[in-house]
């Protein structure tokens, strides 16, 4: 779920950086920011540059947004948790109190 996240806002974000772009170039940065580290986005020269920090500002903002997700699914998990879950009981109740001994009857 997470991947997904990172990867649909990745996408998002790099789109109008990508405009114009030749659709094999357009579709490798879309699909992966590795490839913007690549010599074919570097042969671009001076105009790779903003491509380049589309693409990182797009992945930053993935990464963020999945994990401010994955928090508040941890959040909601552990409020959950804590009210339906299940209870411990009072301390005073695992006090036992020693069971009274009585010796056996003496047998003849």
């Amino acid at each position: 779920m997470l991947g997904s996240i990172l990867t649909a806002t990745y996408r998002s974000g790099i789109q109008d950086a990508i405009a114009g772009l030749p659709p094999t170039i357009a579709s490798a940065i879309e699909s992966s920011i590795a490839f913007t580290q690549s010599p074919r986005v570097a042969d671009f020269g001076a105009a790779a540059t903003p491509i380049i920090a589309a693409a990182k500002e797009s992945f930053l903002s993935g990464v963020t947004t999945a994990l401010l997700t994955a928090a508040c699914v941890l959040a909601v998990t552990a409020l959950l948790t804590a009210t339906f879950g299940p209870r411990r009981p009072p301390r005073d109740a695992l006090l036992v109190p020693p069971a009274s001994v009585t010796p056996p009857p003496p047998t003849r």
